[in-house]
């Protein structure tokens, strides 16, 4: 094969492998085709890719020829100075085969350089992820995370199907996204649940710290007005098929008792111990049913039952004590009046 050297190096390539895969490469091509494969390891990465893609067994000529040596034989021709070839247009034979190699070569690059997209699944139960921001996630049952290469670093975007505690740590650099069905929700540091299960109606999310941007999509992800922005201890819910949106006053405590979080912002006391019953499942009794009307702000994390009870009955200047698998409240609560 003429190779002439006023071609560039990088653009010879596609020759080389022609001649190796047609079975028309003398000695010097092979030489020269070695040369090539050694100047980079990306050169011989893409050799190595193309030899998958067309040829998984080299063929018997290939390997009958001693490369090395013809090798030696070449080098000294190659570094000899010569006068410098008159410029001259050549023409290159592109077989029917060829171009399908060089396409086949192609979609393997594409294969090989797409971006990693990292994918955690939970089908039962719950588990925690770290994300590579040290940002922490814990997720729900039937719930899937996904985010691609690069988190952290050149962006922090995520994509939620199910149900999610996030904790995000602070970046103002790489604002935190969450790309769901419905809604794109976005934070620089703060810790809320977001429930956004694809088979579900509506989305919720319950902000516990921090301040949480919430843009509601349409079915064809436009946006549905300007996005709503929820404090600490405000939640929002979000009717997909009706494209509402209510904003909460209050936290929905039923939301976040999944992730054995207990979050209470000026709730009244019966409430709290209903809440305290479905969590704890044991029975707690009110001795004094006015004392339900008490506010309770107070939050716990996987805490026992009995120092529940202690923060409780410490807030709201009441006892308890328990009677077999019972508990009881005593006292009048918040007011002496009551």
């Amino acid at each position: 094969m003429d190779l002439n050297t006023h071609i560039p190096e990088e653009e010879r390539w596609p020759a080389y492998l022609e001649a190796w895969f047609s079975g028309e490469a003398d000695a010097e091509t092979l030489a020269a085709l070695q040369a090539w494969r050694k100047a980079s390891p990306a050169n011989e990465r893409l050799f190595q890719a193309y030899q998958r893609a067309l040829s998984p067994h080299p063929p018997v000529w290939a390997q009958q020829i001693d490369v090395n040596r013809s090798w030696e034989e070449l080098l000294p021709r190659l570094t000899r100075k010569e006068a410098p070839a008159k410029s001259s247009r050549i023409t290159w034979r592109v077989p029917a085969f060829a171009a399908a190699a060089v396409l086949a070569l192609l979609l393997v690059g594409w294969w090989l350089m797409a971006p990693k997209v990292h994918r955690v699944q939970v089908a039962d139960g719950k588990e925690t992820i770290w994300l590579p921001d040290s940002s922490q996630v814990l997720l729900n049952a039937h719930s899937t995370l996904t985010y691609k290469e690069g988190f952290g670093k050149e962006h922090r975007s995520v994509t939620l199907e199910g149900q999610g505690f996030f904790q995000v740590r602070p970046d103002k650099r790489l604002p935190f996204r969450i790309e769901s069905k419905a809604a794109v929700t976005q934070v620089v540091g703060t810790s809320f649940d977001l429930q956004a299960y694809p088979g579900q109606g509506q989305e919720s999310l319950a902000v516990v710290t921090g301040t949480v941007q919430y843009q509601p999509l349409s079915p064809e992800g436009e946006p549905l007005g300007a996005p709503a922005i929820v404090q600490a201890g405000h939640s929002i819910t979000f009717k997909k098929q009706a494209e509402e949106i209510t904003l909460n006053a209050l936290m929905p405590h039923d939301q976040l008792v999944w992730s054995g979080r207990l979050v209470f912002e000026q709730t009244r006391l019966d409430q709290v111990l209903r809440v305290l019953r479905k969590h704890y499942k044991r029975e707690i009794v009110l001795q004094d049913p006015k004392a339900g009307q008490c506010l309770l702000t107070a939050s716990f994390q996987e805490e026992k039952l009995t120092d529940v009870l202690d923060v409780i009955a410490l807030s709201l200047r009441m006892t308890w004590q328990a009677s077999g698998d019972s508990y009881i409240l005593s006292g009048n609560g918040c007011n002496e009046d009551i």
